[in-house]
């Protein structure tokens, strides 16, 4: 016996019900929850589906579908990660190379530049605040899609959160490692060493918050075949 459409539908309720909201993890709990309504029913075919709803969503234990979404959003997190890492890899290739070059040598400029350090701050809260902003308009889509109905993916929303806040712990580290460097100024080349975690902070901001979000539709359609923008 093999569940409609409605009840179909019905499970995907349920589980948006219990705070799963992207799309594709609805998805692999509705098609886990399917099977196991299907083999309750062929020993049993005369349980309501709601009985056997119920009864396979305690399969998944007293924290419900929490173990089975923390697991996925590594598992995309994980991914995620490669995805910036692959761009990144892309910006020690020629052409792209003469860019990272000369990036990492204004860098050397400014903070040789008595004024370096304010610079440095110019930059740091230009990203916090832009972050905010950007996270501000995300937090709307999302709004205006669950307002519409709309499907959510988690890949999706890493992308864009990412985009709008996720730099902003790392700009932080960041901005106290010169802050240590410029402590250690015994050391010659420590402008150097400031120039070059400046370039790669420039480079993973720009890869997070333009050239990935740009690339959003074609990495959604590459992990999700039922994609479509």
């Amino acid at each position: 016996m093999k569940l409609n459409k409605q009840q179909i539908e019905n499970l995907y309720k349920f589980t948006r019900q219990h705070y799963v909201v992207h799309y594709d993890l609805q998805t692999e709990l509705v098609d886990h929850m399917a099977t196991s309504i299907e083999n309750v029913w062929k020993n049993n075919p005369e349980i309501p589906f709601e009985t056997a709803r119920d009864a396979s969503f305690k399969t998944f234990g007293v924290f419900g579908f929490m173990d089975v979404v923390e697991n996925r959003q590594k598992a995309m997190s994980k991914r995620y990660r490669s995805i910036i890492w692959l761009y990144l890899k892309e910006w020690f290739k020629l052409p792209k190379l003469i860019i990272t070059t000369l990036i990492f040598f204004l860098s050397l400029a400014v903070f040789s530049l008595k004024q370096g350090d304010f610079i440095a701050q110019i930059c740091f809260y230009t990203v916090i605040i832009g972050s905010f902003i950007f996270n501000y308009k995300y937090l709307k889509y999302v709004k205006r899609k669950e307002k519409h109905k709309e499907k959510l993916w988690l890949l999706e929303d890493l992308i864009f959160r990412n985009a709008a806040m996720g730099d902003i712990i790392l700009v932080s580290n960041l901005y106290n490692i010169r802050a240590v460097v410029v402590i250690l100024n015994s050391i010659s080349s420590y402008n150097y060493v400031t120039a070059l975690v400046f370039t790669l902070l420039i480079l993973y901001v720009y890869i997070k918050c333009r050239v990935i979000p740009l690339n959003a539709e074609k990495l959604l359609k590459n992990t999700y075949p039922e994609y479509s923008m």
